[in-house]
């Protein structure tokens, strides 16, 4: 299974031009995540929000591994094609999340139950 459907990517790079405008004018925009990806073993989640602009295969958003701080980071799809967990699991897509509120709102959410919540 790929990682991003075509759609996600769309909204993903829409996000990441607005988020760049935004920035001319010292400001940020926080998105909803457009996709969750996990690994299980050891569990690890990333809610992406934005693709950079300047680079197709970056990525913005939410970071959680079990026992850490919730952070936000930036990640490489290529990173995370090529992550490997226990007994070689691969990183998945969570097809059936659907954001219910927005980056910040996983993110004091996970700081308060130790794990994102979808």
């Amino acid at each position: 299974m790929e990682l991003l459907t075509e759609e996600q990517r769309a909204i993903l790079t829409a996000n990441g031009k607005s988020n760049e405008e935004q920035a001319l004018h010292g400001k940020t925009c926080d998105f909803k995540p457009v996709v969750k990806l996990f690994l299980r073993e050891p569990y690890e989640a990333w809610l992406l929000t934005e693709l950079i602009p300047s680079d197709p295969n970056d990525f913005y958003g939410l970071y959680l591994a079990d026992g850490k701080e919730p952070d936000f980071r930036y990640v490489s799809l290529s990173a995370l094609e090529a992550k490997r967990g226990r007994g070689g699991c691969t990183v998945e897509r969570d097809i059936h999340f659907t954001a219910d509120k927005t980056l910040q709102g996983y993110a004091e959410e996970a700081r308060r139950k130790g794990r994102i919540i979808t």
